[in-house]
């Protein structure tokens, strides 16, 4: 199964909404930057109804496993860059050097 990127420009906006479809399934993603926490959080929803508002953290599943938004895969950060340091992410890094992928389960081996 093949991982997907979920394109990320924060250059255009701190706060924003897209839609993408993956796995079969229409999520919504509404991006929120948080200055004081210097991260973005996001709110993850399909069209049934179902949200989940999760802080985008580095190397870790966003959704987890008993999420009740979806079983067919999860979203991830994960760097770009060798280098990239995950407990100091700038503004500019993400959709750049930190990028928002989507893991279908079958990649997972579950």
């Amino acid at each position: 199964m093949k991982v997907f990127v979920v394109p990320m420009d924060v250059a255009k906006s701190s706060c924003f909404t897209q839609k993408v479809n993956l796995s079969g399934i229409a999520f919504t993603l509404s991006f929120r930057w948080n200055e004081r926490d210097r991260h973005f959080f996001v709110d993850f929803s399909t069209n049934d109804g179902e949200v989940l508002s999760r802080r985008l953290i580095p190397n870790h599943p966003m959704l987890g496993r008993n999420n009740g938004v979806t079983s067919s895969g999860d979203f991830y950060l994960l760097s770009e860059g060798f280098n990239a340091d995950p407990g100091d992410i700038a503004y500019e890094e993400y959709g750049t050097t930190w990028k928002l992928y989507w893991v279908p389960s079958e990649s997972k081996g579950g």
